[in-house]
């Protein structure tokens, strides 16, 4: 077999990969996006117990704890079933109470007790792997707007977050990824870094592809 073909096929089995991987971990997410980013993320101890029709029957309407909401108003940020992931996006924490949205714009409140966990952001990205929602979001080499652009070669994306910055009012992520695309870390080629915002105006501008 000829060396060509040999890259022909190994491109298209790494294009396979990409789409199946993708596939399987892409997580049913609000039509909407949501209207803050807020403070990280806040999920029940068992998400498991929750399906399209099931959801949480203790997400109270305001911070006094008395009155749950409908549980038809609920829809998490993130839901994903066979991996456990059933992610609300959490605005406030205190020693009584979470404040997060119910759905894309919609605030609840549950308690602060053994029954969910919350992670920051920080925790939450970190090591995470991830997509942009939009490729207009360019990979800089410098957190900074007006850095030079850094090339991505992959038809999708799969970027590996190493650290997150702010400055001033711009959120970034410093990232990784292979110049042969391959997914898979036991066969990566020549890593490259690069930096590419996640949030701005309170807009989440990514995706993360696997549960926290």
């Amino acid at each position: 077999m000829s060396l060509e073909v040999n890259i022909s096929n190994r491109k298209m089995k790494t294009s396979l990969i990409f789409s199946f991987i993708l596939l399987n971990l892409s997580i049913f997410a609000q039509s909407e996006r949501p209207i803050k980013a807020g403070i990280g993320l806040i999920a029940p101890k068992n998400p498991y117990q929750y399906t399209l029709s099931k959801k949480p029957s203790d997400i109270y309407i305001d911070s006094t704890l008395k009155d749950t909401v409908p549980s038809i108003n609920v829809k998490p940020y993130r839901f994903k079933p066979d991996y456990g992931v059933y992610h609300f996006i959490c605005l406030k924490q205190t020693p009584k109470y979470f404040k997060l949205l119910i759905n894309n714009k919609e605030v609840g409140y549950v308690k602060n007790d053994s029954l969910y966990n919350f992670q920051v952001w920080d925790s939450v990205l970190i090591g995470s792997t991830i997509e942009r929602i939009s490729k207009s979001n360019r990979l800089k080499s410098k957190p900074q707007s007006n850095s030079n652009l850094v090339n991505y070669p992959c038809k999708f994306d799969i970027f590996t977050v190493l650290e997150l910055k702010q400055i001033n009012n711009e959120f970034w992520l410093k990232v990784s990824f292979t110049d042969d695309c391959n997914p898979y870390p036991s066969l990566k080629g020549k890593q490259t870094v690069g930096w590419i915002l996640w949030q701005k105006n309170n807009e989440i501008l990514i995706e993360t592809l696997l549960g926290c």
